[in-house]
């Protein structure tokens, strides 16, 4: 089996997998379900403040209305507060992505959330995608830190187990970064210029980390997300037409409709 050819069979395997109802955003009983985790001891008081890295607190506003859905805005700054805890522990960005899938499914599962029941699950979706997904850890005794006192640790561990038990142990989920680090020996053989390919791999790893931030992605295949930032990166970096038939050429995509949103 040739290496392109061994590439396009990995790929087929993340579609596979992205299609399961274990990893698809919109499964059944999605929404149906109370918050089962709800007495934390109490809530926390809510009020803006800094550290380095960032806490938890500082991203929140300051009122204390329930919602159904994290507000989109509400989100954005949880990304964006975890690539700076990342940045700062130098842990693998693709981390938060994984983060943010624990995050968005523990949310559809469960309802009636205020804010510092979801400053509680983003901050230990953090502290799970860590300690899963990478050989650096963030102990929980630092997420505590990073909770400014808001929380203690009997709280984000049983946190922990409820966003397990929610996601039903599916916490290896397909992620856009790596559907593109799969197709990496493709995109080498797209061009002769070393250059070009590199610069293409870091701008469409550049869309995808945007991506994570961006509540429209959330019911976003991955391979559709990884495939359609590439097909951006070769437009927005002007690479030759053989460049661009040539990765179409692989066939790919397997879900055009989504590829074009994602695009």
């Amino acid at each position: 089996m040739s290496s392109e050819e061994l590439v396009v069979e990995q790929w087929e395997a993340l579609v596979g997998k992205e299609s399961s109802d274990a990893y698809r955003y919109n499964q059944p009983g999605m929404h149906q379900t109370t918050h089962q985790c709800a007495n934390q001891g109490g809530k926390p008081p809510l009020h803006p403040s800094i550290a380095s890295p960032p806490d938890v607190a500082s991203v929140w506003p300051q009122s204390s209305v329930e919602v159904q859905a994290c507000p989109s805005d509400w989100r954005e700054k949880i990304c964006e507060w975890c690539y700076q805890v990342i940045d700062h522990c130098d842990i693998d960005r693709d981390v938060v992505s994984i983060t943010l899938f624990y995050f968005d499914r523990y949310c559809a599962f469960h309802t009636n959330l205020d804010e510092a029941l979801y400053q509680l699950v983003a901050m230990t979706s953090l502290y799970l995608a860590v300690k899963i997904h990478s050989p650096r850890k963030i102990s929980v005794a630092s997420m505590v830190t990073l909770s400014r006192g808001h929380f203690r640790m009997d709280q984000v561990l049983k946190m922990e187990a409820c966003i397990i038990k929610t996601l039903s142990w599916h916490l290896n989920p397909p992620t856009a970064t790596l559907c593109l680090n799969t197709l990496e020996p493709l995109i080498d053989g797209l061009s002769d210029h070393a250059d070009l390919t590199f610069n293409l791999k870091e701008h469409a790893r550049y869309l995808i980390e945007l991506s994570v931030c961006d509540d429209f992605f959330i019911r976003m295949r991955p391979t559709s997300i990884a495939y359609g930032a590439l097909l951006m990166a070769t437009h927005t970096l002007n690479a030759p037409r053989s460049v661009q038939h040539k990765l179409v050429s692989h066939s790919l995509d397997k879900d055009p409709a989504t590829t074009r949103l994602c695009a």
